[in-house]
């Protein structure tokens, strides 16, 4: 039997009950007007461990981007039924927030319910209302895409231009064009919305319900496609101050992949990505923030063709389309492919990060202190 689920229902279900059998503080956060896949109810559920005030709270998150979470969730629900928070000290907590974006979770898409990239979402709303323009380059590129439906006989020629187009460019130009935040076209990849979204609200609400007790917060973030087959790349925010990633060297050694070092990730050019988030909702805390990328192995250039298939198709009637499942299978091996030694290692990787990071909790901060305010840049 596959450790990792095949739904969205599944993989809720296992982890409701992991989190109650090992007696679990839950949380249920119900998405309005929006049905999963199959009909069912979404909702975001968290799952608290410990003391709800103390020294140190390690928070993980899954699913921002949506269809990003299968393995991601297995990990977490792994990681409750060997019952790692036993690993942390008295006054520490351990925080589990799934399936952040239930409906991209159901429907086997990163972006949410209104087509927003979550993770460009979380940009400071109060004061940077908009993000800058899209280049007319951009937007005369993104409406060419966007005009056919990905099966549609003129789809080819259009997609013959855009490799001709990459050869001129170079590839990291090219991506650079595809992932950068843009407030533009509703419909194309990477938008940040008009607004807060429903699963942004929810995340603020966890932060501030059960998150501001706590001196210092760990937070690692799990997403998946990037990266070595079944392994797990670390990537720190960039806001860090200097002595925070010295830390973060002696905690995850060379799984750590520091700010510049790699391309093969989907970190471009994000101000709305959700580590800004923390220090504005947690002032005053001390803040280490991860984001974990499991790989299948794909190179970046094959997950943002896919990510374009997908962006057509529901910009021209979705699972009205005879594609949709082709489609949908294409995602889902993106992100969480169907064979067990790859399900195997990557569960594995990222429950053992999980426990790493406890127990260099357990071992960097043993006793509560006084800590200074975050060094937020």
């Amino acid at each position: 039997m596959s450790i990792v689920p095949e739904t969205y229902q599944q993989a809720r279900r296992a982890f409701l009950a992991a989190a109650a059998k090992q007696q679990g503080r839950l949380t249920s956060y119900t998405l309005p007007g929006h049905l999963g896949y199959e009909g069912e109810e979404l909702e975001v559920d968290v799952a608290a461990y410990g003391p709800r005030k103390g020294h140190v709270l390690f928070l993980v998150s899954s699913g921002v981007h949506g269809a990003e979470a299968f393995a991601n969730s297995a990990a977490q629900t792994q990681a409750i039924k060997f019952n790692l928070m036993a690993g942390l000290p008295r006054d520490c907590g351990l925080l589990m927030v799934h399936g952040l974006n239930p409906h991209g979770f159901s429907h086997m898409r990163r972006v949410n319910e209104e087509g927003v990239d979550l993770n460009r979402n979380f940009i400071d709303w109060a004061r940077d209302k908009r993000l800058p323009p899209m280049p007319a380059a951009s937007r005369r590129l993104w409406n060419k895409i966007l005009k056919h439906n990905g099966r549609d006989a003129d789809t080819w020629q259009v997609d013959n231009q855009l490799v001709a187009q990459m050869g001129r460019m170079g590839i990291t130009e090219f991506e650079n064009v595809f992932y950068t935040d843009q407030h533009d076209i509703p419909k194309a990849v990477c938008f940040a919305g008009q607004a807060p979204a429903w699963s942004n609200q929810v995340w603020h609400d966890v932060l501030d319900k059960q998150a501001r007790g706590f001196d210092r917060i760990v937070h690692l973030d799990m997403h998946s496609g990037a990266g070595p087959d079944g392994g797990v790349v670390l990537l720190p925010s960039v806001w860090h101050a200097p002595d925070t990633y010295v830390r973060m060297r002696r905690w995850w050694g060379e799984q750590l992949s520091m700010p510049g070092q790699t391309q093969d990730t989907d970190l471009f050019s994000m101000s709305g990505s959700i580590d800004y988030s923390l220090p504005r909702a947690l002032p005053g805390r001390e803040l280490m923030h991860i984001t974990s990328e499991i790989g299948t192995g794909l190179s970046s250039l094959t997950l943002l063709w896919n990510y374009i298939d997908d962006h057509r198709l529901h910009a021209h009637g979705g699972n009205s389309l005879p594609h949709a499942q082709e489609v949908r299978r294409n995602m889902r091996n993106c992100f969480a492919p169907r064979d067990t030694l790859w399900e195997t290692r990557a569960v594995t990787s990222a429950v053992g990060v999980m426990r790493s990071t406890i127990g260099n909790i357990a071992q960097d901060w043993p006793k509560r202190v006084r800590v200074p305010a975050a060094g937020y840049k």
